[in-house]
């Protein structure tokens, strides 16, 4: 189920403002929305070899049309 067109919306508009703020040269902050899940990830270039860069999955939000709340994983 894909999210509300104003509650996406809304995520864009405090992700993209969170992402903007916390990224700079070596870290970058971004945000995959797919279905009903948000996905905040972080990449950084490896401390070995700064030509390969590292994701990780930092935070995942979960949307319940039903209930209209977020839960945080």
């Amino acid at each position: 189920m894909a999210l509300p067109e104003e509650e996406l919306h809304r995520v864009k508009g405090l992700l993209e403002k969170l992402c903007l703020e916390r990224s700079d040269d070596s870290v970058r902050l971004e945000y995959h929305a797919r279905g009903n899940r948000v996905t905040l990830v972080e990449s950084r270039p490896l401390f070995i070899d700064p030509d390969v860069v590292n994701s990780v999955n930092v935070a995942q939000f979960e949307f319940n049309p039903d209930l209209q709340l977020w839960t945080l994983y």
